[in-house]
């Protein structure tokens, strides 16, 4: 398989990268499958104490015939251990879709803050006929976010002060390829001088820089264009 870019439109006002510059992933999977990027994790109740997990995840039939859809959905805590587990069966029309949700609680959580970004983990599978069709990881913190006028921003009750930079996505003299190890390097250089927030001007960041921030603790307000 070929993959190949040509750019003939006009560019930016700042240089956005041509070519491939980024990872290029094929997605193998059966006719039965979430779409990607389909999984949602959220925490609408958070404490100390325990958390409410709930993760949705939507299916497509690609199959000419109706299909019966076990969904398996597993928490795992940042070491690895099962936190929670739960399966549901789903009838999915042909050229159809389907939902099913999960809700977990989550007895004495590992919050995820900037100080201890520690993330959970959500492993999904869609079984038909007894066969893995689909498997999906999904990555997640436990934390409170709360915003109002009177005490601004609120992680796990605890007031941020936003100290951020806007950051391009290339990585200088390395241009606009997006090297893994160059994405984390550039997140660990930020906190160690102090930032805890970076706005992503004016371009999509890549999935590792996104994932980076995840891992060691920043805040991202994610800009899309600005052109």
């Amino acid at each position: 398989i070929a993959v190949r870019v040509r750019n003939e439109g006009r560019n930016s006002r700042w240089y956005s990268g041509s070519g491939i510059y980024r990872h290029v992933w094929l997605n193998t999977t059966g006719s039965v499958r979430v779409p990607l990027w389909g999984v949602y994790a959220a925490t609408p109740e958070v404490s100390v104490s325990e958390a409410t997990v709930r993760v949705t995840v939507p299916i497509e039939n690609h199959a000419a015939a109706a299909a019966d859809v076990a969904v398996r959905v597993r928490l795992l805590d940042p070491a690895g251990a099962q936190a929670a587990s739960e399966q549901a069966t789903r009838a999915v029309p042909p050229g159809g879709t389907a939902q099913a949700e999960f809700t977990f609680r989550v007895a004495n959580p590992q919050l995820w803050s900037l100080s201890t970004p520690r993330l959970y983990r959500a492993d999904v599978e869609l079984v038909t006929g007894g066969k893995v069709s689909d498997r999906i990881e999904t990555p997640f913190g436990i934390r409170k976010i709360e915003v109002d006028a009177a005490r601004g921003l609120r992680i796990n009750g605890e007031a941020v002060k936003l100290k951020g930079g806007c950051v391009h996505h290339d990585n200088g003299l390395l241009g606009a390829a997006a090297i893994d190890r160059a994405e984390e390097r550039r997140i660990e250089l930020m906190k160690a001088h102090g930032f805890n927030a970076i706005r992503t001007a004016h371009n999509p960041p890549s999935p590792a820089f996104l994932d980076a921030c995840d891992r060691l603790g920043m805040l991202v307000l994610d800009e899309a264009f600005d052109c």
